[in-house]
């Protein structure tokens, strides 16, 4: 039941590393929620405080992405049309790259976190999964059960 109702809600995007870069992916598939191109780095682009929940899970990346004006989304909604993720790492999953949520520009241009659930998932050395849930970023007990979730599937 609870599968179902996942799999229902999951928004899936497929990332492709650019030739020549470590950090640059371009959207090659999926549902086009997320900018069409990521900077996803397995370390921090910025340093972020240690403190809230980047005390709970070690941190695994951050993600940083810019709409360009032609681009459509749910997300996209004030300038300068920003989205950003801390990427942290869940021990019980280590075959997950690790789990964030979305961040994107409030009407004053600053990052806020909008609480919808992004995991990530290596597909191999120049692709990244990442897979959606609308509102499961708030509570660790639906962040933990779409972790599982996505655990399971075959990729």
């Amino acid at each position: 039941m609870i599968d179902d109702y996942l799999t229902k809600l999951m928004k899936t995007e497929v990332y492709q590393l650019k030739d020549g870069t470590k950090t640059s992916y371009y959207w090659i598939d999926g549902d086009g929620n997320l900018p069409e191109r990521l900077s996803i780095n397995e370390q921090e682009f910025t340093n972020v405080q240690r403190k809230g929940r980047n005390t709970m899970h070690p941190i695994a990346g951050q993600i940083v992405g810019k709409f360009k004006k032609n681009e459509q989304s749910p997300y996209k909604l004030n300038k300068p049309y920003t989205l950003r993720s801390q990427i942290w790492q869940y021990e019980d999953y280590p075959a997950l790259m690790g789990f964030g949520t979305v961040g994107i520009s409030d009407c004053s241009g600053k990052v806020e976190d909008v609480g919808d659930l992004m995991i990530f998932n290596r597909i191999d050395s120049t692709k990244i999964k990442i897979r959606i849930f609308p509102a499961m970023g708030d509570n660790p007990d639906n962040i933990k059960q779409c972790l599982k979730f996505v655990d399971t599937l075959a990729d």
